[in-house]
This record gives C-alpha cells, structure tokens and sequence, in this order.
C-alpha cells in the first residue's frame, strides 16, 4: 500500500465520522427541542389538573350547600319561612359579588 491509499482512507474515515457526528448533533438538538415541547405540555397539563381539582371542590361545596337549603324549604311551614331561606341564598350570593 502507497501513502496516497492510506491518505485516502484516512480522509474516508475522517469524513465518515464528520458525517455521523453531524446526524447525532441533528438528532439531539431535535430532541431537546421536544423534551421543552413536552415539559410546557407537562405543566399546563398540572395547571388544567389543579384548576379541576379545585372546581370540583367548589361543586361539592354548592352541592352540598343546595342539599341543606332543600331541606330547609321542605320543612318550612309558612311561604314567610321560605322566603326568609331564599332571601338567605340571595344574600350569600350578593355577598360574593
């Protein structure tokens, strides 16, 4: 083997790993531009997940709370009772505001 043959696969090699270096250097910076894709999905998934969470208590609450003023109107007597618990809800509800 001449010098110019072991130049040549030399410089084959060289490229050849230029080549490969250049697709890995590609590959990763695709995935880490995913990985920052994924981690903004990530949290805005948690955020959704905690505003759930917190509405579905406050659901419960009105549940909860329309069960007793229910029970209420069903055990008064007098139209003057029930309109004394709905100006009761009405002034929950004012109050709020």
């Amino acid at each position: 083997m001449n010098t110019l043959t072991i130049i040549l696969v030399i410089l084959a090699v060289i490229v050849t790993l230029i080549g490969i270096i250049w697709a890995e250097h590609k590959q990763i910076k695709s995935l880490k531009e995913k990985q920052k894709a994924l981690e903004a999905s990530y949290r805005d998934a948690q955020r959704n997940i905690s505003y759930l969470v917190k509405h579905q208590k406050e659901i419960a609450e009105i549940k909860t709370a329309e069960g007793e003023k229910l029970a209420q109107i069903a055990e008064a007597k007098t139209d003057e009772e029930i309109f004394n618990i709905v100006n009761s809800v009405i002034a929950g509800n004012n109050s709020k505001l």
